[in-house]
């Protein structure tokens, strides 16, 4: 009768440790091949280098090709946020602070405040 250690063996069994890395390996591996991460817009300053239409265009199509990098609201505003400069930036600055009477709570909101 085989002991336990033996049928291991013969199954080629490996630590569940060593497991776990090979399947964590494999993932990220699969997960770099699939990835399409798109590279970001110019950052929308005054309307005009990009314009608001392109810039939005871009934008939302990013925060949909790369949803799995923008898993809230939170993450996404952020985002957009860090997509402005200049007076486009200083526009939105206070709306985004917790305690504005209007704060934003979507990147929608933003959008359409700047439109």
């Amino acid at each position: 009768m085989k002991t336990v250690a033996q049928a291991l063996e013969q199954a080629n069994y490996k630590e569940p440790s060593s497991n776990i890395a090979e399947l964590c390996d494999q993932v990220q591996m699969l997960a770099a091949e699939n990835e399409q991460m798109l590279a970001d817009s110019k950052p929308l300053s005054n309307g005009k280098e990009p314009d608001f239409d392109q810039w939005y265009s871009r934008m939302m199509s990013k925060l949909a090709v790369n949803a799995d990098h923008f898993l809230d609201d939170m993450a996404k505003m952020s985002y957009v946020e860090n997509q402005t400069e200049g007076d486009v930036a200083h526009h939105i600055a206070s709306h985004m602070q917790i305690d504005h009477l209007n704060c934003y709570t979507s990147a929608e909101e933003i959008f359409d405040h700047l439109k």
